[in-house]
C-alpha cells in the first residue's frame, strides 16, 4: 500500500524519455495566460550560511513546511520556513533536530533579501532539541491571543515525549512589535493538561496544524492533526486536537478532541484512516465562525474521505458534520486515491463563503496511476452547493497528455487573491511532475471567477522555466513540494512561495530551495523571451529601417531581479510618427475590469535614444490608459518621455483626460538626471505611480535611480489632483512608442519590470 509521505517514488529519465512534458506557458506561438503571479520582483531563497553558526548542510530539506502571518504588526507578512532535519548550530549539531528561519517582510518592497534575521529552535525551556525531533516538520501562523500580531505553531511531531518515541509535540512563539519571540512561549503534548489523549510512541501529535477563530472571538485556535492516533485499539486512526485561543494565548485547558468515535463524527476509527492528515479552515456557511476540514485519506484502503465540522458561537460541534468520499462528490473513489491528502480554504468566487479545495494526488487519470486531480467544494448558507462541484487534472486544465504517471498533482495547496479582484485563485502542486527529467516538480495556477475556479485562466509554473528561477538540468528536486501564500510588500496583492527541499545546493544533496513571486493584475512576463503575455504586439519585423520592439536581455540595467525587457527600437525620422507606432497591448483577458484605482511600476532606460531638443518634436507616449480601444475609446492616462537638458538628463510628462474639457490635458512632469558621460556604471530608472479616478482624481509619480542594481533614494517627481476624472476607467494598457511627435528621435530605449497592480 503507497503511502504518499513515507515512499518518494523515483522514475528513470530513459523510461519516461518519451513521456508528454508538462505543458510549459511558453510553448511556441501559444498565448500565454496572465495570472496575477510573474517573474517581476520574484526572489530565490536556499539554506543560508547564517552567521557561520547555521550552515546549510545534505539531507536539511529546507523549505519541508512554509507559514505566513504579520509577526510584527508592520502590515507586510513575514515567511517562516521550516528544514526539518537541520542539525542546528554547527559544532554543537544535534542530528535532524529541525530549526525554523523567520525573514520579514517590508512594506512597499517585499521579503528581505539579506540573510533571514530569526532562527528558531526548541529551546532548554520550555524543552531542548533532541536527535530525530524534526522541529519545523508542520507550521501554522494565527492570531492567537487577539493582539495583533501573529503568532507561530510549530510541530515536532517526532518529539520523543514522556519515555516514548515519537510521541510528538507543538511549540509556540507569540508575535510582538519587535518579531517573533525567539524562545518558546508555550510547548504542548498530549500529556499537557486539559490536552486530550496519552502520549504515545508514535502518535505524531503536531504532524498537521492549521488555525482559524471557529467560535467567532476574533482570537485564533490551533488545530493539532495526530493522524497516527489510536483509537480503541485501531492505530493509526488518528485524531484532531483544537485549542482555543484567549487573550493569555492558547489555553490549552480547554482543548477538545474530535475523532471517528466522536459522537457525530461520520465513520469509524480503523488502520490506517489517518485522520487529520490534513486540515484546513473556512467559513464555508458564510455565518462568520470558521469551520474545520479535516483529510481522511487512509480511510477504505487509502481511497480517502472529507470530514467537515461546523463552527459556532460555542466552536466547534461535532452534530452535524459531514462525511463524504470521492464518489459522493461526482468522481470515483479507487484504492489509493488517498483523498485529503491536502486541503486549502479560500473563496473562489467573491460570494463571501469560503470554497474547499480538496487534494486527490493518488488519483488515476485515464491510463496514467498517481496522476492526481483537485476537487473543488463551493460554500452555501447550507454548508455546500455540491451540483457546483468542480474536478480538476492536468489533462482539463493544460490539456491532453500532461496527466502522466506519478505525477501527484494536488500534493499541496494553496490559496490568495493574487490579482486582487475579489476572489481568490489557487496554486496547486504537483510535486513529481516530469518537466525535462523525473521528479523535477511543477505549480498550475487557477483563477478565481463570479463562476469559480476556471481553466481559462491557468499558468504552469516550472523551475528554471519561462523566466521563472530555479535551474531546469536539476531533477528530484519535489519542486512545489510546499506552498504558501501571504502578502510580503503590503500592496494587497497576494503572493505565492513554492518550496523545493529536496534540491541541491553548492554540491550538497537535498539542502532545498523556496522561490517567491509576487502577485499583480499584470506584470510584463517577458522574461520567458516573447510577448506572449501581453494581449497584442504591434511592431515591424526586426531591421535597422522600421520601428519594432524586442524582448532582449539587453534591458537587464537595473535591478538584480530583472531577466529580459522589452526593447523600443526606433530608426528613420520619416517613421517617427504615430502611425508608425511600436507597443504591446494588455486588456481585459489578463483581468482589467474598468479599473477605477490603478498602481504601477515600470524601469526606463534611455541611454541608447537620441531626441531633438527642440520643442514639439522631443517627446512621445511610451505608456498609455485607456478604456477601450478602437472608435469611442477614451484615452485616460499617458506617461511621455522628453528630453530634459536643464536637468542633464530625462523627464516624465504625465497627461490625464478632462471629461468636461473632453480632451487630454497636462497633469505634471518632473526632470531626472541620468549617468553622467562615461560613467562605466549601469543604471535604470524606477518610476512608480499610482492613479485614481474620482473629481477630483489623483496621480502621484515617484522616480529612484539604480545604479549596478542598488536602488537610490526614492525622490517623489510630482503629486497632483486631476479634475474632470469622475468616470474614468480603466481597462487597457499600452506600452512602447505608443505615440507622440518625435520626429527627431531615434536609437532605442528599454522598458523592463513593468507592472500593474489594483
Amino acid at each position: 500500500m503507497r503511502r504518499l509521505d513515507l515512499v518518494r517514488f523515483r522514475r528513470s529519465t530513459a523510461a519516461f524519455a518519451a513521456a508528454g512534458l508538462f505543458a510549459l506557458a511558453a510553448a511556441a506561438g501559444a498565448q500565454t495566460t496572465a495570472i496575477g503571479l510573474s517573474t517581476v520582483k520574484s526572489q530565490r531563497f536556499g539554506n543560508e550560511n547564517l552567521l557561520g553558526f547555521y550552515t546549510p548542510q545534505g539531507g536539511d530539506l529546507f523549505g519541508w513546511a512554509l507559514a505566513t502571518g504579520d509577526f510584527n504588526g508592520d502590515g507586510a507578512d513575514d515567511l517562516a520556513t521550516g528544514i526539518r532535519l537541520d542539525n542546528g548550530i554547527v559544532g554543537s549539531d544535534i542530528q535532524d533536530s529541525g530549526t525554523v528561519i523567520v525573514r520579514y517582510g517590508i512594506l512597499g518592497s517585499g521579503l528581505a533579501a539579506n540573510l533571514a534575521s530569526t532562527v528558531l529552535r526548541q529551546t532548554a525551556n520550555p524543552d531542548p532539541a533532541e536527535v530525530g525531533d524534526q522541529y519545523g516538520y508542520a507550521l501554522a501562523s494565527c492570531d492567537f491571543n487577539g493582539d495583533g500580531f501573529d503568532d507561530l505553531a510549530v510541530g515536532v511531531p517526532y518529539e520523543n515525549y514522556g519515555g516514548e518515541y515519537d510521541a510528538g509535540a507543538v511549540q509556540i512563539h507569540y508575535g510582538s512589535p519587535s518579531g517573533i519571540h525567539t524562545s518558546g512561549d508555550a510547548f504542548f503534548t498530549e500529556s499537557t493538561a486539559g490536552i486530550p489523549g496519552d502520549v504515545e510512541e508514535g502518535d505524531l501529535f503536531a504532524k498537521s496544524l492549521a488555525c482559524g477563530d471557529f467560535n467567532g472571538d476574533d482570537r485564533d485556535d490551533l488545530v493539532v492533526g495526530v493522524p497516527w492516533e489510536s483509537i480503541d485499539g485501531a492505530e493509526a486512526a488518528g485524531m484532531v486536537v483544537v485549542i482555543p485561543g484567549s487573550p493569555n494565548g492558547l489555553d490549552h485547558a480547554a482543548a477538545i478532541e474530535l475523532d471517528q468515535n466522536s459522537l457525530g463524527i461520520g465513520g469509524g476509527p480503523e488502520w490506517p484512516d489517518n485522520f487529520g492528515w490534513a486540515v484546513a479552515a473556512g467559513d464555508f456557511d458564510g455565518d462568520l465562525f470558521d469551520d474545520l476540514a479535516i483529510g481522511v485519506p487512509g480511510e477504505d484502503s487509502d481511497e480517502g474521505q472529507l470530514e467537515v465540522v461546523f463552527g459556532g458561537p460555542s466552536g466547534l460541534t461535532a452534530a452535524g458534520s459531514l462525511f463524504w468520499s470521492e464518489s459522493f462528490l461526482g468522481g470515483t473513489s479507487e484504492e489509493g486515491d488517498f483523498m485529503g491528502g491536502a486541503l486549502a480554504a479560500a473563496d473562489f468566487d467573491g460570494d463571501g463563503r469560503d470554497d474547499l479545495a480538496i487534494g486527490i494526488p493518488g488519483e488515476d487519470t485515464g491510463s496514467a496511476p498517481y496522476a492526481g486531480q483537485v476537487a473543488v467544494l463551493y460554500g452555501s448558507p447550507g454548508g455546500f452547493d455540491l451540483p457546483s462541484t468542480r474536478f480538476f487534472d492536468q489533462n482539463n486544465v493544460l490539456g491532453a497528455g500532461t496527466s502522466e504517471t506519478e505525477d501527484f498533482f494536488g500534493h499541496s495547496l494553496a490559496a490568495a487573491d493574487f490579482d486582487r479582484d475579489g476572489r481568490a485563485d489557487l496554486a496547486i502542486g504537483h510535486r513529481e511532475e516530469y518537466v525535462s527529467g523525473p521528479d523535477d516538480g511543477a505549480a498550475t495556477v487557477l483563477m478565481g471567477s463570479p463562476a469559480g475556479l476556471t481553466a481559462a485562466r491557468h499558468r504552469g509554473i516550472a523551475a528554471g522555466y519561462d523566466g521563472f528561477a530555479g535551474d531546469p538540468l536539476q531533477h528530484q528536486k519535489d519542486f512545489s513540494y510546499a506552498l504558501a501564500t501571504g502578502d510580503f510588500d503590503g500592496d494587497g496583492h497576494g503572493d505565492l512561495v513554492l518550496s523545493a527541499p529536496y534540491e541541491n545546493v553548492g554540491g550538497l544533496a537535498d539542502v532545498g530551495t523556496e522561490t517567491v513571486l509576487y502577485g499583480a493584475l499584470f506584470a510584463d512576463g517577458v522574461e520567458n523571451g516573447n510577448t506572449t503575455l501581453w494581449s497584442q504586439t504591434v511592431s515591424s519585423p526586426y531591421t535597422t529601417t522600421f520601428n519594432n520592439l524586442q524582448v532582449t536581455t539587453g534591458a537587464k540595467l537595473g535591478p538584480t531581479s530583472s531577466k529580459a525587457g522589452i526593447r523600443v527600437n526606433l530608426f528613420s525620422p520619416t517613421l517617427q510618427r504615430p502611425a508608425a507606432s511600436t507597443y504591446v497591448r494588455v486588456g481585459p483577458e489578463a483581468g482589467f475590469n474598468n479599473e477605477r484605482t490603478l498602481n504601477g511600476t515600470f524601469f526606463i532606460d534611455p541611454q541608447g535614444l537620441t531626441m531633438s531638443p527642440n520643442p514639439g518634436v522631443n517627446v512621445f507616449s511610451m505608456m498609455t490608459f485607456k478604456d477601450g480601444v478602437g472608435t469611442g475609446s477614451k484615452t485616460r492616462l499617458t506617461f511621455e518621455l522628453n528630453r530634459n537638458d536643464s536637468v542633464g538628463g530625462w523627464a516624465i510628462l504625465a497627461n490625464s483626460f478632462n471629461e468636461t474639457a473632453n480632451a487630454l490635458q497636462f497633469a505634471g512632469g518632473a526632470g531626472f538626471t541620468t549617468n553622467n558621460p562615461g560613467d562605466p556604471n549601469t543604471h535604470n530608472n524606477r518610476i512608480d505611480w499610482s492613479w485614481r479616478a474620482g473629481n477630483p482624481g489623483h496621480l502621484t509619480v515617484w522616480h529612484t535611480r539604480f545604479v549596478n542594481g542598488v536602488p537610490g533614494t526614492r525622490q517623489l517627481l510630482f503629486d497632483v489632483d486631476l479634475p474632470g476624472t469622475a468616470n474614468a476607467v480603466i481597462n487597457h494598457a499600452f506600452a512602447g512608442m505608443v505615440s507622440g511627435q518625435d520626429s527627431g528621435t531615434s536609437g532605442s530605449f528599454f522598458l523592463d519590470e513593468l507592472s500593474f497592480r489594483r
